[in-house]
């Protein structure tokens, strides 16, 4: 697996030569280059809401942590509903 990150990767001579024939003057510097390919650093630069950059992630989370809360605090409301029904039913038939 070690060859095909290899293989993906860009590097200084191939983006070098790809800024001069377009005419782009800038001249990073292999550190550069390959720390900016590196998985974390690309995600923690993503800006776009919702997207994979850790700060998005961890927001994301605890909407669904809070979403989670929210919908057990329904359930334990409407299962306490349902055992009144019910009560409330047997309560009625013995009536009858």
């Amino acid at each position: 697996m070690r060859k095909k990150r290899e293989a993906e990767a860009v590097s200084l001579p191939v983006l070098t030569k790809a800024f001069q024939e377009e005419g782009i003057k800038v001249k990073p510097s292999e550190a550069f280059i390959l720390k900016a390919q590196e998985a974390k650093v690309f995600l923690a630069k993503r800006t776009a809401g919702g997207g994979l950059r850790p700060r998005s992630l961890d927001q994301n989370i605890s909407r669904l942590e809070q979403s989670l809360q929210e919908s057990r605090r329904w359930m334990t409301r409407k299962v306490k509903q349902q055992s009144v029904a019910k009560a409330n039913l047997t309560r009625m038939e013995r009536a009858i």
